[in-house]
């Protein structure tokens, strides 16, 4: 076994921006988009300019069909009657003596919070020095193809984007349209728009430690999720504290597992902790207790359940560049393994490692 050291800079160039693209996909719960043969990550070694390319591609189908319209509430002065009437706007206007009405009402309209957004998107990123390709024939005709659907969508106003519109957005259950493009959006302001022949956006993704602690948990759970199916359950799961004498629950530490994997017909389980920092193992090289002692809380105490609880198996899953952990420890009835996984590597090689992990616990 060899030291996991710092993930330093020169190790993040060594992460292809493939799987950089995969990783959020299955982060956002987009892996159907994994496949796509339409996702150029060949053409784009800059992650900025593949978050560019992915967004004129996911923003393709809305001008082919139609935009995502939202009622938005209006009010005019018209003939007739629409919606409530305002009588004191009304009657200050003398909107009555000229058959007229002041109204209030809603109305199906394009311009809206999230239209603004793409489209608001399309032209930061068309304008930004940040786009970068070493092909200058590719970067102009990624340029042109981000102006292009920014005319597209003429109509809809630009807005100063920022972190906190993201939070103000409410999606529903038909704009599922929406969810990769706007995903993309967040993430490019997110990113703050560097600029660098470094790819400096990638390293500004990695080196946000507690962002990519939840990138990194939910890559880990959703990939699983899709490729374990339908032989394995698995989920995220709260475990209670075995507490005799009833202390209220609003004082107690709740425990969440990252991700619990469940043999449907052996009922064998899986507790899988992952961890994200830019310093995987402690100065000594020694694994980290805090890491340890939280897993060995989810593992005993839930034996007081049943039989598969006391023989409940449980792994340390940490990100690595090059150099791989793979060490096992046999702790009170308890199978606890400490592993990485090599994000350098081809995805192909990824993915086998991964489910490889899972495969020898049963």
């Amino acid at each position: 076994m060899s030291a996991l050291g710092a993930v330093h800079e020169s190790s993040l160039r060594e992460i292809p921006v493939r799987n950089v693209w995969y990783l959020l996909l299955y982060a956002w719960d987009l892996a159907r988009w994994e496949r796509s043969d339409k996702v150029p990550t060949e053409e784009s070694p800059y992650l900025l300019g593949l978050l560019a390319s992915m967004l004129v591609e996911s923003c393709r189908g809305f001008l082919q069909t139609q935009l995502g319209r939202t009622y938005k509430t209006e009010q005019q002065e018209i003939r007739g009657v629409r919606g409530r009437i305002q009588f004191t706007s009304s009657l200050k206007r003398q909107s009555f003596a000229h058959g007229k009405a002041y109204c209030q009402f809603q109305e199906l309209n394009v311009d809206s919070l999230k239209n603004r957004i793409l489209r608001s998107s399309l032209l930061q990123l068309a304008r930004s020095t940040a786009v970068l390709h070493p092909d200058a024939t590719h970067q102009s005709n990624l340029k042109r193809q981000l102006t292009t659907i920014y005319h597209g969508m003429d109509g809809i106003t630009v807005i100063p984007l920022s972190i906190a519109l993201f939070d103000r957005l409410q999606l529903g259950s038909n704009d599922s349209d929406y969810i990769l493009p706007l995903a993309i959006c967040e993430l490019v302001q997110r990113l703050s728009m560097p600029g660098g022949e470094d790819d400096c956006a990638r390293h500004a993704l990695f080196a946000d430690e507690e962002r990519m602690h939840h990138v990194f948990e939910s890559f880990v759970r959703n990939f699983y999720h899709l490729h374990l199916q339908p032989n394995y359950v698995v989920k995220r799961e709260t475990l209670q504290w075995p507490d005799d004498y009833g202390m209220d629950s609003i004082f107690v530490p709740r425990m969440n597992t990252d991700t619990t994997i469940i043999h449907r017909e052996s009922k064998r389980r899986l507790v899988i902790d992952t961890k994200y920092s830019l310093d995987t193992l402690s100065s000594r090289d020694k694994f980290k207790s805090d890491n340890l002692y939280q897993l060995y809380a989810y593992l005993r105490t839930q034996e007081h359940r049943g039989d598969e609880y006391r023989s409940t198996s449980g792994m340390l899953l940490y990100p690595a560049v090059r150099e791989a952990v793979d060490a096992e420890m046999f702790v009170q009835g308890h199978r606890i393994r400490i592993a990485t996984i090599d994000l350098s590597k081809d995805w192909k090689d990824v993915e086998r490692d991964l489910l490889g992990l899972v495969e020898e616990d049963w």
